[in-house]
């Protein structure tokens, strides 16, 4: 049964814990459902005889509905535009088509 947005009530949660992530695994949609892993990146040790290196271990795997990567799309987008507004990104210049 699907109700609308306006009949459900949102309770935050103060108990549920933040995770970070500083990249994305994989990310696929299969049987109905979209699979993204997050990731974070760890350093090595460094040893100044050899150049630094890293390992990238999941953080997070979120298992979303279609509905959900809907929502999650709309949200980034206005993240995104928060950011070229903050000059933390630049537009990609539109390319015209020539025509032929």
């Amino acid at each position: 049964m699907k109700l609308p947005q306006n009949q459900i009530q949102y309770i935050d949660r103060a108990d549920v814990t933040e995770t970070f992530a500083n990249s994305m695994g994989k990310c696929f949609f299969s049987e109905g459902v979209a699979n993204i892993e997050l990731c974070v990146t760890r350093l090595d040790k460094p040893d100044p005889q050899k150049p630094p290196t890293g390992r990238k271990y999941p953080s997070c795997r979120l298992v979303l509905t279609p509905q959900a990567v809907i929502q999650l799309f709309h949200g980034l987008n206005a993240v995104m535009l928060a950011m070229e507004k903050e000059g933390i990104i630049k537009p990609k210049p539109v390319q015209k088509q020539t025509q032929h």
